[in-house]
């Protein structure tokens, strides 16, 4: 699989849990630019509507 911000190599990983240090976490991982890609990083490029719904509900 290809890094969809630099077109490089990208493996499997994994991370810790921010809200539960028990479990890990599988993400990719670019080895070029250090880009994390999760599930939920990709459900919410899917719906750039509700991020930006967030951010300007945040900002105003």
């Amino acid at each position: 699989m290809k890094c969809p911000r630099c077109q490089g190599f990208v493996i499997h990983d994994q991370i810790w849990s921010s809200t539960d240090n028990l479990r890990t976490l599988p993400i990719l991982r670019c080895l070029n630019c250090g880009e994390t890609i999760e599930d939920g990083i990709i459900r919410n490029r899917h719906k750039p509507e509700l991020v930006n719904s967030l951010t300007a509900a945040k900002s105003g």
